[in-house]
């Protein structure tokens, strides 16, 4: 897979909680927050 993943905090306005997610560098660039999950 292109780019490389990074946790990312981020603060959810509906819960009002921070929330860590895992997000690739590569589409971050090109098309803004994204989130992956692992497949089990």
């Amino acid at each position: 897979m292109v780019g490389s993943f990074e946790e990312v905090t981020d603060y959810n306005k509906k819960t009002g909680k921070r929330k860590t997610i895992i997000q690739n560098t590569f589409f971050a660039e090109r098309f803004g927050r994204n989130e992956f999950d692992d497949i089990s």
